[in-house]
């Protein structure tokens, strides 16, 4: 994982993004603190990854058809 400043980021970014597409992890440091990492994007975009199976997950959970009655359970 490779370290800069937002300066150097603002004079490079054509090179660092050069080396973030090739796998390379950079971490940006405004005033010595860490404030970003750019990557390369993980192998899913957002909204693209494959949704797991949740219909054994979902029958561990009472299903409740009336509000009133959650409500009642719940302050019970």
């Amino acid at each position: 994982m490779k370290t800069v400043t937002a300066r150097e980021l603002h004079l490079r970014t054509a090179a660092i993004l050069k080396e973030t597409q090739e796998g390379e992890t950079i971490v940006v440091t405004l005033r010595g603190r860490k404030v970003a990492e750019i990557h390369p994007p993980s192998q899913f975009e957002p909204g693209t990854a494959p949704m797991p199976d949740l219909t054994e997950w979902r029958k561990q959970f009472h299903m409740i058809d009336d509000t009133d009655e959650a409500v009642s359970e719940i302050r019970s």
